[in-house]
């Protein structure tokens, strides 16, 4: 292996691992060190991933609990990409602006198909038709949350919707 010069420590191009052939055009040897660097980032990246996966849920620090608010008689099927519901029904417009409220959320961001509102224990993400008409409202709940959605879901303004805690 060829040395690489003082300051160079990372192994990678070194003025002597560069050749130019008879037709003009320069090669370049990569060292084995460096393809090594490449192999350990992409497998330190791997298991960050999926670490971020099991245990983190984007600005969620902790391991989380799901659930929905979804219209009632609503199918439900778990599929590859995680929970999908069909039905024609939808929830009411009001829901948004009375969970954020109730629960103390502030709004994060939105899309176009979603908006989506949080607090140290809470991440709500609301999910809209095409028409932005509700189709069902997605929950991360940590600590003690799921026993207050528990408890703002028992109010009058739920009464066409089920909450489904997988």
């Amino acid at each position: 292996m060829e040395s690489s010069p003082k300051g160079n420590k990372g192994g990678g191009l070194t003025p002597s691992s560069a050749t130019t052939g008879a037709d003009g055009i320069a090669s370049v040897n990569f060292t084995p060190y460096k393809m090594d660097n490449i192999v350990h980032l992409l497998l330190l990246k791997s298991v960050l991933i999926k670490y971020q996966l099991e245990w983190l849920s984007n600005d969620m620090k902790e391991k989380y609990k799901a659930a929905f608010i979804i219209p009632v008689d609503t199918q439900k099927t778990l599929g590859e990409d995680g929970w999908e519901f069909e039905t024609s029904k939808r929830l009411s417009s009001e829901l948004s602006v009375f969970l954020a409220d109730a629960l103390n959320l502030r709004f994060l961001e939105s899309y176009a198909d979603s908006g989506i509102y949080m607090n140290d224990n809470i991440k709500m993400t609301i999910t809209y038709d095409p028409n932005k008409l509700i189709e069902f409202v997605y929950f991360q709940l940590v600590g003690d949350a799921l026993s207050t959605l528990k408890t703002v879901f028992a109010r009058d303004i739920f009464e066409n919707s089920e909450l489904f805690i997988p």
